[in-house]
């Protein structure tokens, strides 16, 4: 016979999602084109995502949390560098769902603070100075994680930035063009959040820069197409992701792309 217990985990999950749900249905990040479809993930209600975040906390690897807080971050990664995260307390509530995309990129960022959700304690985001001496925030999947440890401190950082509004142009020439002027500024990386630019969430940054490399992928558990291109925006690369609705094509090697993203971030130790 089932042990009893065991029967009761699915119905715990479950519930303790719905719970967590109840804060999503006022989140922007899952206002359609969301996080989740800009990396094909077609979560449209919240019975979808209770089964995603069931499903990873039960087969996802473990990354207990230190300290009092306890419980675990639950990771489903996928061959083509999407993620999908979510964060179990002690009480085997949900606390967190964040999707990310696992860049190729590299920066040596130094990180000069941890800044917690002040309600949602799994969640938060870091502070951190480029080696040219600008500023961004960006969120990161398994914060607590890495919150712990003694700032300012080196780090070697991989950023992907959610796409929620795109421009993009053929080349310079055709970008400078578009400005009305021969020099226009190809770099930029504003951290929007920061800046306290109208109401703009805390990692939320307006990207500038030049396409290295872009191409359509799918998401290889449900199939569904997204678009990505890795950029490189002055003293920062990062790689973007986007819903097909935002973006008809990946931009071209050699495009000039302008982008509001959600910007995330993450230690490279998880790949």
């Amino acid at each position: 016979m089932p042990n009893p217990a065991l029967l009761l985990i699915p119905l715990l999950l479950a519930l303790a999602a719905l719970w967590w749900l109840r804060r999503l249905r006022h989140d922007r990040r899952l206002v359609s084109p969301s996080l989740f479809t800009a990396i094909g993930f077609p979560i449209a209600d919240q019975g979808q995502i209770t089964d995603y975040v069931n499903t990873i906390a039960r087969d996802g690897r473990p990354y207990p949390v230190a300290g009092d807080v306890g419980g675990s971050y639950f990771q489903l990664s996928l061959p083509e560098g999407v993620e999908f995260w979510t964060a179990v307390n002690t009480e085997q509530q949900i606390e967190a769902v964040a999707p990310y995309f696992r860049a190729s990129n590299r920066n040596a960022l130094r990180i000069l603070q941890a800044i917690p959700d002040e309600e949602w304690r799994y969640e938060g985001v870091f502070e951190a100075e480029v080696a040219a001496g600008g500023r961004l925030v960006f969120a990161c999947p398994d914060f607590l994680l890495h919150a712990g440890g003694s700032f300012p401190q080196e780090a070697e950082i991989a950023l992907a930035g959610f796409v929620h509004e795109a421009e993009v142009w053929a080349d310079e020439a055709a970008f400078c063009a578009a400005q009305g002027y021969g020099q226009a500024p190809i770099y930029a990386c504003t951290p929007a959040g920061l800046l306290a630019l109208g109401k703009a969430p805390a990692c939320q940054a307006l990207i500038r820069g030049l396409v290295k490399d872009g191409r359509a992928l799918h998401n290889s558990k449900t199939g569904q197409e997204f678009i990505w291109a890795q950029v490189r925006a002055g003293a920062v690369m990062l790689d973007l992701v986007a819903d097909p609705r935002l973006l008809k094509a990946a931009p071209e090697a050699g495009s000039v792309v302008e982008v509001s993203v959600w910007l995330t971030g993450d230690w490279v130790e998880h790949r």
